[in-house]
């Protein structure tokens, strides 16, 4: 119990949603304020862009100022910040889901997007995420959209979902 308290006073509280894998870059670079440009690194060779959400996040994580990192980011070429994503979709990958068809949903969602889990399509619309547990283990396997979690889904239902969510977004250019 008391771990987890420790583990929560990290996570940063504006972020929407917090990832394990930003987490742990996250706390490797606890303390390490001079580290701002590995760490800016690791958060694109992760996710392949970095966003405006995850600029928030960065500069609570390291107290630093939003103006700090953005000069950084400015100085360095390889770096750029790109608007937080419309829709974030997110695959479960927890063992029970995993043994209820997650890695269909998984393929399927890559093939809907043309991207592979951890990035974002060019226009910066959608970014797909492989998750852990979501802990909804009795309506496995589960997809979210956004805040959204859809369970006990195949293929079709995946598929669906998304070319309503693209549809949705297209309607709103």
């Amino acid at each position: 119990m008391n771990k987890q308290k420790n583990i929560n006073k990290k996570i940063p509280c504006k972020c929407k949603i917090l990832s394990l894998d930003l987490l742990s870059i996250f706390l490797k670079y606890q303390d390490k304020k001079d580290f701002i440009v590995p760490l800016l690194g690791e958060i694109k060779n992760k996710f392949g862009c970095i966003t405006e959400e995850d600029l928030v996040c960065i500069t609570e994580h390291l107290d630093i100022t939003e103006h700090k990192i953005r000069k950084i980011i400015e100085l360095h070429d390889e770096f750029e910040i790109v608007p937080v994503k419309q829709h974030v979709i997110r695959v479960c990958n927890g063992i029970v889901c995993q043994l209820c068809g997650s890695g269909k949903l998984l393929k399927t969602a890559c093939a809907e997007l043309k991207i592979a889990p951890g990035y974002c399509i060019e226009d910066s619309k959608f970014k797909l995420e492989v998750v852990e547990c979501v802990g909804l283990c009795e309506i496995a396997p589960v997809m979210a959209i956004d805040n959204t979690f859809y369970g006990n889904i195949d293929e079709s239902d995946a598929q669906a979902l998304i070319a309503h969510e693209k549809q949705k977004v297209n309607r709103n250019l």
